[in-house]
């Protein structure tokens, strides 16, 4: 079969800037050898940057401060300065040597924190172990990004510049009830579902503005497939469950109850039984063990997932045709599915080559998938192609 040929996007243009520690962009960083930006759908990404390590730049830098990255003087990605490393060595990589400064973007914040059942007391006056709330997705996880810091956490916990929007009252409603020390992220991806918000903090013009979407379906226009020669990839993720649970409920020596539950299908599957032990000793209560025993099992199934890497190219290109968020169409063989671009990764060489490649989200397969037959035959005629050049 033969491919169409395969054409990149005109050139973007690239800059660096550094944002001074109370938020205001500051001043270009000149003299930058190499780019990698990683931004992703509902997680943090990352900023990754080279220069000589005798850069004068380098002065412009120090803690509180961060990087903003624009792509053709739009802001794509922000994040506060974090992990200098320098190194010098022989050959490749003379004196004055490299510094390297990686960071992760500003949804980190979230990451960082955690809920505070009683908003604005401190740790240790908490007097509320949990805290329950019911309402539109969208509106309960911008309350708690809010409280926990955004403009109503404690100082200490305040993520000062980060502007927090109103709620839209978006989403499924839903009841969620959070506990002293969840991580703030975690609770947020959890409250707004999978599929349907996206979540991102970027750079405005004072600060890091998190801001939430919703995906558009673009799947009738925009898809990839072989034959289209813009499916660059994939990684296919496959492991036992680790979650053959083994619990110690109430009582003491032989009087303490002990209850287990195991996938007998995972352990025959995969000849290997990973056990995960659960201390359940407040309780004796067979509800509540049992519910702890079906809970680890639904946490810790078989993974069989397969994600894909599709090219951005002239035909079809990553923020014009389609975006962060978006769920996109895919062929390979006989299947057609939709599914959501969950990452991008933009880099750029030291010799300016630009390179972006997108990561669709994972997609649940099982162990004799026909997309996984498929997939291998597309590896069996590559590498006959590449035997034959």
């Amino acid at each position: 079969m033969s491919l169409p040929p395969l054409e990149f996007p005109a050139a973007r243009s690239y800059r660096v800037l550094v944002r001074a520690a109370d938020g205001r962009v500051e001043a270009p960083l000149s003299g930058w050898r190499t780019l990698n930006v990683v931004i992703r759908r509902r997680d943090v990404g990352s900023i990754t940057v080279t220069m000589p390590a005798d850069s004068p730049a380098i002065e412009l830098l120090g803690p509180g401060s961060g990087l903003v990255v624009t792509e053709n003087g739009k802001p794509i990605a922000s994040g506060r300065y974090d992990h200098p490393h320098a190194t010098m060595g022989e050959g490749a990589d003379p004196f004055p040597g490299t510094l390297t400064v990686a960071t992760p973007d500003d949804l980190v914040d979230l990451r960082d924190r955690v809920i505070y059942a009683n908003a604005g007391l401190g740790w240790a006056q908490q007097t509320a172990t949990v805290q329950t709330l019911h309402g539109p997705a969208e509106t309960l996880a911008l309350h708690w990004i809010r409280q926990n810091t955004g403009t109503a956490a404690l100082l200490p916990a305040r993520r000062t510049r980060l502007i927090v929007p109103d709620t839209q009252a978006r989403g499924r409603v839903v009841k969620r009830t959070v506990a002293n020390g969840e991580n703030l992220l975690t609770v947020a991806q959890e409250v707004l579902g999978p599929d349907s918000f996206g979540m991102r903090a970027v750079q405005g013009e004072n600060g890091p503005v998190l801001a939430l979407t919703r995906s558009v379906d673009r799947s009738a226009d925009v898809f990839f497939a072989y034959g289209r020669n813009n499916l660059a990839g994939w990684d296919i993720t496959q492991s036992c469950s680790d979650g053959n649970a083994v619990l110690g409920a109430g009582g003491e020596g032989a009087t303490r109850k002990h209850r287990e539950r195991v996938n007998s299908d995972s352990v025959a599957r995969w000849g290997r039984r990973v056990e995960l032990f659960l201390d359940e000793r407040q309780t004796t209560d067979e509800d509540e063990l049992t519910s702890a025993l079906e809970s680890a099992a639904a946490d810790h199934p078989d993974v069989s997932d397969l994600s894909l890497n599709v090219l951005d190219t002239a035909q079809m290109q990553f923020g014009r045709d389609f975006f962060l968020g978006d769920i996109v169409g895919v062929r390979i063989g006989a299947d057609q599915m939709a599914l959501p671009v969950e990452e991008a990764q933009i880099t750029v060489a030291a010799n300016g080559e630009q390179r972006r490649t997108v990561t669709l989200g994972a997609l649940p397969t099982g162990p004799r998938d026909r997309r996984m037959r498929t997939i291998s035959g597309v590896l069996t005629r590559v590498r006959k192609l590449e035997t034959r050049i």
